[in-house]
């Protein structure tokens, strides 16, 4: 009977955890990133819009052109500075912030869902 019921369990978790994009690699399924749903993604369907998208690969560029820590926006808002090289990357950097808030998504989802040596 316990056998039973923890196969069970077991079974339910994994069905109820594999939604859509799940089986693909290296992609994190979001449900605000499902393009049916709102059609306004990037067109890797992992960022809200491309212009975030293109905005974090920039910024992963700069920071290891300058040999910076890959968070190191992160790390400069507890210091209340802005260290981003423009103003373009400094908004998508708030408004990336904002949609993790708004959503469930995780504060380093792009660090997640992006390649990057």
């Amino acid at each position: 009977m316990l056998r039973s019921t923890l196969t069970a369990g077991v079974l339910t978790f994994l069905l109820l955890n594999a939604g859509p994009g799940s089986a693909e690699p290296g992609r994190a399924f979001h449900k605000d990133l499902e393009p049916a749903l709102n059609g306004q993604v990037s067109a890797t369907g992992r960022f809200p819009t491309q212009a975030m998208e293109d905005a974090f690969h920039s910024y992963l560029r700069w920071t290891k052109e300058n040999g910076l820590s890959r968070l190191a926006a992160f790390e400069s808002q507890h210091r209340d500075q802005e260290i981003l090289p423009t103003v373009a990357m400094a908004e998508q950097f708030r408004e990336y912030l904002a949609w993790t808030e708004r959503t469930d998504a995780r504060r380093f989802h792009a660090f997640q869902v992006t390649s990057f040596d």
